[in-house]
């Protein structure tokens, strides 16, 4: 993971926090095929770049991931490395390492050696505390910023773990803000939910704010639209909403300037589009789509089975033939892309990079990995 980049697994994790590095190794096999790529403008002026299945790199420059330091220990003794629900995970520019943990509601910080360094923020509605701490992200200020979903404010914190100051967090919506961030020109950016006052409708939208003595919304630009696709299951005194299992999702990621990249997961197709909705560049890549297999049904009938079989049946016909195309992607801090595909065994995943200026490429110097 590299200074200043954040990982958030967006669900409560209880392991350990380990910090890799991606060295230089040979490939071994059968032989190689040859890479393909090209890259054509459209008549909008968009970039399109298509990616053959094999990436562009040769045998020798192939990377893979060798552990250097591990954080994290089930020894109740070593409260520090005692982790219950991380939500969050950045690096500062000497390297090191800002575990925000929900659970305590606290930040750890550990230097490059894994050794605790300082302990940041505590419980409470106070200054410099937190009730329900869900981000973190590098103000243009090189501050520390928190986003308190529970105080309703964003707390500002050196990177000695000294208090500055807070900022009220005026939002039209509960929802929990994974995409937020600064760009170069230390606006913030944080969606919402905008509605419409000819309508009386509310969109996802981004939303820029200025930073002066407080946090003022100056801009709002659409999001990407995309029905998720669930079932509604009635009962007598209510009623549970269900995800479709193996089901295609929008998924974007801010660019940190004036853009999203997003995609709906069906395919391997990852636009880059301004926030004025001018497409800058599509990013394709050839792939062997992984059919649902009966383990997978078995696993859904065993999942949803508590709904009766009427409801399990109904799920698996709205379910696609196919797993999709991949399952996630995020941005690094030098706007490379990183993939996370799905591959033939349901539980493995391969994690290949596509630059977003030329191709399938990886690159990275370290990364970060909760599980």
């Amino acid at each position: 993971m590299q200074a200043g980049v954040s990982y958030h697994p967006g669900h409560p994790w209880a392991a350990a926090l380990l910090a890799g590095s991606l060295a230089a190794v040979a490939c071994t096999g059968g032989e190689r095929q040859v890479p393909r790529v090209s890259m054509d403008t459209l008549e909008s002026g968009a970039i399109l770049v298509r990616n053959g299945a094999v990436g562009v790199w040769s045998a020798g420059e192939a990377w893979r991931a060798v552990e250097e330091v591990r954080i994290g220990s089930a020894d109740a003794a070593a409260p520090a490395v005692l982790f219950g629900d991380v939500w969050d995970v950045t690096l500062d520019a000497l390297g090191r390492i800002y575990v925000l943990d929900r659970q305590p509601k606290e930040i750890r910080v550990f230097d490059q050696r894994g050794d605790h360094v300082r302990t940041v923020g505590r419980e409470g509605g106070g200054p410099g505390e937190f009730k329900n701490p869900i981000r973190l992200a590098w103000g243009p200020d090189r501050n520390l910023w928190v986003l308190d979903q529970g105080n309703g404010r964003y707390s500002v914190f050196d990177t000695a773990g000294n208090y500055l100051d807070s900022h009220a967090r005026r939002k039209g919506g509960w929802g929990y803000a994974w995409e937020w961030g600064f760009d170069r020109a230390g606006h913030l950016y944080e969606p919402d939910w905008v509605r419409d006052p000819a309508t009386g409708d509310s969109r996802r939208a981004y939303v820029r704010h200025t930073l002066a003595e407080e946090v003022v919304a100056a801009d709002t630009f659409d999001l990407p639209r995309s029905r998720p696709s669930s079932y509604r299951i009635e009962y007598a005194d209510g009623a549970t909403v269900v995800g479709i299992p193996f089901a295609p999702r929008l998924i974007w990621r801010f660019d940190g300037r004036d853009g999203l990249w997003f995609s709906v997961s069906d395919s391997y197709r990852i636009y880059h589009r301004s926030l004025a909705g001018d497409t800058i560049r599509i990013v394709e890549r050839e792939y062997e789509p992984v059919p649902v297999s009966e383990a997978d049904l078995s696993g859904v009938r065993e999942n949803f089975g508590r709904y009766g079989e009427a409801h399990v049946n109904e799920i698996i016909a709205r379910m696609p033939e196919v797993k999709p195309a991949f399952e996630t992607f995020v941005l690094d801090d030098q706007e490379y892309l990183w993939v996370v595909q799905r591959s033939a065994t349901e539980r493995d995943r391969s994690t290949r990079g596509a630059s977003p200026s030329m191709s399938s490429t990886p690159r990275a110097d370290t990364w970060g990995l909760l599980k």
